[in-house]
């Protein structure tokens, strides 16, 4: 399967998107480093969000955009952690990246 669908380059392409959106985040919240360099990254990341109650703001993404994903407090902060897979799609992305913003604004 992973040869047959040339698993190297959808993991490269996912990693790719998790960088971009990962900076578009950093943006949004106006954050000027992140958390580590672009090279420890693989599909996966977490984003600091100046938010108080961790499981209300996941509910809301849940409930209002359909958007699942880990909303959590770790050393007195919170974060909202996203993953790409090949299902993925940008619109995906822009969704997230869109519901966020409406909802700290």
């Amino acid at each position: 399967f992973l040869e047959e669908h040339n698993w190297p380059e959808v993991s490269k392409k996912c990693r790719e998107q998790v960088v971009s959106v990962r900076d578009q985040f950093l943006e949004l919240l106006n954050i000027s480093s992140p958390l580590c360099p672009d090279s420890w990254l693989g599909q996966m990341a977490s984003i600091p969000l100046p938010i108080k109650d961790a499981d209300a703001f996941k509910k809301k993404l849940l409930e209002i955009y359909q958007i699942q994903v880990p909303v959590f407090q770790w050393e007195c902060n919170e974060y909202l952690r996203y993953s790409i897979q090949a299902y993925n799609s940008n619109s995906d992305l822009d969704k997230l990246l869109s519901a966020v913003k409406e909802l700290l604004s």
